[in-house]
């Protein structure tokens, strides 16, 4: 190893462990500000409020409901795009108090924009 390798391998990991700990930021969620005066908002899992993940999950045709169905039927999610040209689209509740982690909807759509498969997970309702 050179000296001029060195700090580029230093700043190579340094922004690796700051991709890595924004990642588990995000994992933290809106529970991390729970205690900050109602920070934390309650939100729908989708912009139609009286839907649930189950009849989304009923609504999307696998290789048939395109990218423009699932936004003008669920509203905005959080994307994710990879490399290989498909996408994943994230929808999350969040409880009034957000102590525990809201519901959660998951799309995977391959290069066309079609969807594959989709993903939901109930809101953990403990106390």
């Amino acid at each position: 190893m050179t000296p001029r390798t060195m700090p580029r391998r230093a700043s190579a990991a340094l922004a690796a462990c700051a991709l890595v700990c924004v990642a588990l930021a995000g994992c933290a969620g809106p529970s991390l500000f729970s205690g900050f005066g109602g920070f934390a908002s309650s939100k729908p899992l989708f912009a139609n409020s009286q839907l649930s993940a189950q009849q989304a999950g009923e609504r999307l045709v696998p290789g048939k409901t395109t990218q423009a169905e699932v936004q003008a039927l669920l509203g905005s999610a959080t994307v994710i795009h990879f490399d290989s040209g498909q996408s994943v689209w994230v929808y999350r509740s969040t409880p009034p108090k957000a102590a525990h982690p809201g519901a959660e909807f998951v799309i995977l759509f391959d290069r066309a924009g079609v969807v594959r498969k989709t993903r939901s997970r109930p809101a953990d309702l403990e106390d």
